[in-house]
């Protein structure tokens, strides 16, 4: 089962857990939710992780959700067009 976890900012402890995460044969866990205020680094944090994940190798797709139907099905379909998936 995967451990949900939340890190508040990204100093040394999140950046250690973030990392192991990308070392991991299978990842311990997703990040499920950034959540804040205007103004105050979101943006930023997720540059700082996606420069992690690209530095390990993984795909890294960036979508803004503004420009998405708020449904799972747009969310996929959207993913699918970006990673050149096909459908089915």
């Amino acid at each position: 089962m995967a451990v949900r976890i939340a890190i508040n900012g990204f100093g040394r402890t999140g950046r250690a857990a973030f990392r192991a995460a990308l070392e991991s044969p299978e990842p311990p866990f997703s990040v499920l939710h950034i959540h804040g205020p205007p103004g105050i680094g979101k943006s930023m944090l997720l540059e700082v992780y996606a420069a992690l994940a690209a530095g390990a190798g993984a795909t890294v797709v960036r979508l803004d959700g503004r420009e998405l139907l708020p449904s799972p099905q747009a969310l996929l379909s959207t993913l699918g067009l970006v990673l050149d998936v096909p459908a089915g």
